[in-house]
């Protein structure tokens, strides 16, 4: 079991870094509308905010146990 977690942790970051390769493509490419890069931009800057909140909010409670997952597997706390 644990080889198949580790197996798909590995496949999941080798699927961000593909998407970050695509992303930038995009990005750098001047045959695409500039709304669209526009668009991919502030999706990106989202996410890294996104991402900072849940680090901070794992960080705030990383002493409480963990008692389920929400929909986007954000550890549940126990209060």
């Amino acid at each position: 079991m644990e080889k198949n977690i580790n197996e798909q942790i590995e496949k999941g970051f080798k699927l961000a870094e593909k998407h970050e390769i695509l992303r930038n493509e995009i990005i750098n490419n001047e045959d695409v509308p500039i709304n669209l890069r526009n668009e991919l931009i502030k999706l990106k800057e989202d996410f890294e905010q996104q991402k900072v909140e849940e680090d901070k909010y794992i960080e705030e409670n990383k002493h409480k146990k963990i008692i389920g997952y929400t929909e986007n597997f954000m550890p549940i706390y126990e209060k």
